[in-house]
């Protein structure tokens, strides 16, 4: 009987602790899910229903320019580095009786070299990217704590007039 409670017990802690939801707001692992609060999903487009505070919508708006600013560059730059290795790889061929004499093509390392250039451009407004991102995060997540605690505190102090057998006493509940 002793073992049965002991597990009863652990049972019904374990399940009132993991089975609270909180109403923070988190990221995501894929593009349907991008951002998460509470029980909803919310795709990245949505981010304006999401942020609620000035301050973390700001920030969103930065991460969202610099990921594009990141991708233009990223895209530009893989498409040079591409190139330039075919180009490069591929070389010219002729044949001059009956002998095919293979060229180096020229300028195909100088594609390779002006893609990673743009690659290493892009790199910086991608960390730039996540490290806005993260703080409009933290940013929404105080703002709703800090608005939640002032509404539980505010909402729960009053006055409060009792009239007793003996008197009358006014009490401040909170």
């Amino acid at each position: 009987m002793k073992n049965f409670s002991l597990i009863l017990l652990t049972l019904l802690l374990s399940s009132n602790l993991f089975s609270q939801t909180t109403d923070t707001l988190s990221l995501g692992k894929t593009g349907r899910e991008f951002f998460i609060k509470g029980n909803q999903k919310y795709k990245a487009s949505e981010y304006k229903s999401v942020f609620t505070n000035q301050e973390a919508l700001a920030y969103m708006k930065k991460s969202r320019t610099n990921n594009a600013v990141s991708q233009v560059f990223g895209i530009m730059g893989g498409g040079l580095v591409g190139w330039g290795l075919a180009s490069a790889i591929s070389g010219k061929k002729t044949v001059q009786n009956g002998v095919v004499i293979k060229e180096q093509a020229k300028g195909g390392w100088g594609l390779v070299g002006a893609g990673v250039g743009l690659i290493g451009i892009a790199i910086p407004f991608a960390i730039g990217s996540s490290k806005n991102l993260k703080n409009a995060v933290k940013t929404q997540n105080e703002a709703d704590r800090r608005g939640n605690e002032s509404q539980k505190t505010h909402a729960n102090r009053f006055y409060k007039l009792e009239i007793g057998g003996n008197g009358v006493g006014l009490s401040y509940n909170f």
